[in-house]
């Protein structure tokens, strides 16, 4: 358990706040910073890969203690510092049972993102997922429409791949085969297709 050397408890939002104000003629803000050394007191021992940083925790009363932690927002060293240098992931967790976090999302140092999860992007309804811009730049996309259709975009085109919840989908464009040569696939109804290496066989 951790017993902060700073604590403010009080009985309502005023009385258990904290807030910090910069009060100055410029763009810049106020600060709130996590330091971390591996030697003692007034020290710049160096500190060590995967050594944490600090940490944001919340936490709640159990009918015990307040101990157990809900979720949490880690900083640890990804890297080897050292001189100026200071490589560093962020670490995103949640607690569904139990009293410790587990991560979510990892934000590593080259701005690499991993969903320790599956991922949902727009609820129940419907959500779409792109890299770059699809209607005018050169993207690729996902999409799930409000009938529970998949799209797969390429280019500025939605509906390269489609499929509708019923099963049955649609292919518009080329497929690239050994050799260089192009192949149009179509789709349509309950037709079906089978594609291998240099090979497509398409049946009604």
């Amino acid at each position: 358990a951790i017993h902060p050397r700073l604590q403010i408890e009080g009985t309502s939002a005023s009385t258990s706040s904290m807030s910090l104000v910069r009060a100055s003629d410029n763009a810049s803000g106020p600060y709130l910073i996590f330091s971390k050394t591996r030697g003692g007191l007034g020290s710049d021992y160096s500190i060590s890969d995967d050594d944490e940083l600090g940490s944001i925790r919340w936490s709640g009363a159990d009918g015990t203690d307040r101990h157990s932690q809900g979720a949490a927002i880690a900083c640890l060293i990804d890297g080897t510092p050292g001189e100026n240098n200071m490589p560093s992931r962020l670490e995103f967790k949640t607690t569904s049972s139990g009293t410790s976090p587990s991560t979510g999302i990892t934000l590593y140092s080259d701005r690499k993102t991993n969903f320790h999860n599956s991922v949902t992007i727009g609820g129940d309804s419907y959500g779409t997922l792109t890299w770059g811009t699809i209607g005018g730049a050169s993207a690729f996309g996902i999409r799930s429409g409000s009938g529970h259709d998949f799209s797969l975009g390429a280019g500025a085109t939605w509906d390269v791949l489609r499929l509708d919840e019923s099963g049955y989908g649609s292919f518009s464009g080329e497929l690239y085969f050994d050799g260089g040569k192009r192949v149009g696939l179509e789709l349509v109804g309950e037709a079906e297709a089978t594609v291998g290496p240099g090979w497509m066989t398409v049946a009604a």
